[in-house]
């Protein structure tokens, strides 16, 4: 892949540790990245571990669909960035992605676009894992499972602190973390769940305030077995 800094474009080296504690590949002297802008180009099939946490200036990722897995925090903090899949209609297509590790999109408050121009969120039939916060406080607006994914769990705080107005998870899915939905923005929603559901964490759609979560209904299936506190 390559990514643009200002006029220059340069060539990704491989960057296989995940030690946050380390300086990055893209780190000055001062520890900070003045890139703006990632186009990873079509053929990569993976983001690794912390591989472009905390850029504080990137504004803009471009992720392939050839991409099958995004590791922990690979995203995490970069709070100014947009990210789509390059077809230019306001969607990031991760349906060929398998498993999006720990916190990988965790502060990265820009995602969901903008009320005018929202950015739809797309994972597809081969997705088996979100990790605990990989979405928190990404400001998503609208995301879209296959029902046929075999992904059975949603990690703990996985999209919690978003703008989620409607959800339907898919067929398989069997456990729903602890505040895994808190503070959406659910308004008067009839909320239902997939009759495979057998545990409904702590808190996993509770609200710090009045104008978050509004439950107007819930159905819960036969076969939960647990659901957690408030």
């Amino acid at each position: 892949p390559e990514y643009s800094g200002g006029d220059y474009t340069y060539a990704l080296p491989d960057y296989t540790n995940a030690d946050a504690d380390d300086v990055y590949w893209w780190a000055s002297a001062a520890g900070e990245s003045m890139f703006r802008r990632v186009f990873i180009e079509e053929g990569v099939t993976g983001i690794g571990a912390n591989a472009f946490h905390d850029m504080e200036y990137l504004e803009y990722v471009q992720i392939p669909s050839t991409v099958t897995h995004i590791d922990a925090n690979a995203f995490s903090g970069s709070n100014r960035a947009v990210f789509d899949d390059g077809d230019g209609n306001n969607t990031l297509d991760l349906s060929n992605v398998t498993s999006i590790g720990a916190n990988a999109f965790q502060n990265c408050s820009a995602m969901g676009g903008t009320d005018q121009n929202s950015v739809i969120v797309q994972f597809g039939s081969q997705l088996s894992s979100i990790g605990d916060y990989a979405f928190q406080n990404a400001n998503l607006r609208d995301i879209t499972f296959a029902q046929d994914a075999p992904i059975t769990g949603i990690g703990d705080y996985a999209f919690e602190g978003n703008m989620l107005t409607a959800l339907e998870l898919p067929n398989h899915a069997e456990t729903i973390g602890s505040y895994a939905f808190a503070d959406n923005l659910f308004t008067n929603y009839a909320l239902t769940f997939p009759d495979s559901l057998k545990v409904i964490g702590d808190h996993a759609f509770y609200r710090s305030t009045p104008a978050k979560n509004s439950i107007a209904s819930v159905v819960i299936p036969a076969g939960v077995t647990s659901i957690g506190a408030d």
